[in-house]
């Protein structure tokens, strides 16, 4: 038994999967500006490591 029906969850999915791209899309950005030199491995790894970081302690607390 389907608590709202199929178009409902449906709908659901398709919007969490465009707030994907929204929540990704500064992360992404941040990664392809050169803005903390000439190393974007290092940025990279800057950005994945504080993103882990944060959803561990979300995740934590």
């Amino acid at each position: 038994m389907e608590l709202y029906g199929r178009r409902a969850q449906y709908d659901v999915v398709n919007i969490m999967f465009a707030m994907n791209f929204v929540v990704f899309a500064p992360v992404w950005s941040i990664i392809a500006t050169p803005a903390a030199g000439p190393d974007p491995a290092g940025q990279f790894a800057d950005v994945f490591g504080t993103l882990l970081v944060s959803i561990v302690r979300q995740k934590g607390t």
